[in-house]
């Protein structure tokens, strides 16, 4: 149900290893991932289009990806994703970058405003001409939630046994170190 429609230049491809440029997977992702290599096939204006998703039954809605952009300084490109709640006819830009975002590292953008509509859409665009990479995988929409994870940190202060006194960095890397 993925689409792809290519303005000029080079598309959008899947791989489900290391693609003839000789790039691997390096979104973090897994399985087949969507790659545009414009610094070694050429330029590029092209859109990946994800198959339509309901989210008649949502109240909130965000899309979520793994994510690999580099770009290059002197010949830079411009990637976006966009978000249609009309099947295509309208589109809302709601991420947009034009410095390397490296991986690994999961990309998550609101969509709520897509919630409560049938033919909701994405599309990731890519703009360059000879301008490196970028990588997609594990793309998801919908309700995502963040859940709770074990571990994490605790806040609070340190004070002096005796004094009560809060403690200053540089006395707790003494503490530790006599420790």
């Amino acid at each position: 149900g993925w689409s792809v429609d290519t303005v000029s230049g080079v598309s959008w491809k899947v791989y489900t290893g290391v693609e003839p440029c000789f790039i691997e997977n390096r979104t973090g992702g897994s399985g087949p991932y969507a790659m545009v290599n414009s610094g070694c096939e050429g330029p590029a204006d092209t859109f990946l289009v994800t198959p339509t998703m309901d989210l008649s039954d949502r109240t909130s809605a965000a899309i979520q990806w793994a994510n690999d952009y580099i770009t290059d300084q002197f010949e830079p490109s411009v990637v976006s994703v966009d978000v249609s709640d009309d099947g295509g006819s309208n589109w809302t830009n709601v991420w947009t970058r034009e410095s390397n975002v490296p991986s690994p590292g999961d990309q998550i953008v609101d969509m709520s405003f897509a919630a409560g509509n049938a033919n909701v859409a994405a599309r990731f665009h890519y703009q360059g001409f000879f301008s490196r990479t970028w990588q997609v995988d594990d793309v998801k929409g919908g309700s995502l939630a963040c859940a709770v994870t074990p571990g994490g940190l605790r806040v609070g202060t340190v004070s002096h046994a005796y004094t009560g006194a809060g403690l200053t960095e540089q006395a707790i890397v003494y503490w530790e170190k006599a420790g």
